[in-house]
C-alpha cells in the first residue's frame, strides 16, 4: 500500500500533468 506522501507526490504530478495538457491546444491526448 501507498504511503501518504507517496500519494500526495503521485496527485500532484498527474495534476501538474493534467494542467499542462488541458492548456495545450495542440495536444489532444
Amino acid at each position: 500500500m501507498l504511503e501518504k506522501n507517496e500519494l500526495s507526490q503521485i496527485l500532484a504530478f498527474v495534476a501538474k500533468r493534467w494542467t499542462d495538457l488541458s492548456r495545450d491546444p495542440e495536444n489532444k491526448a
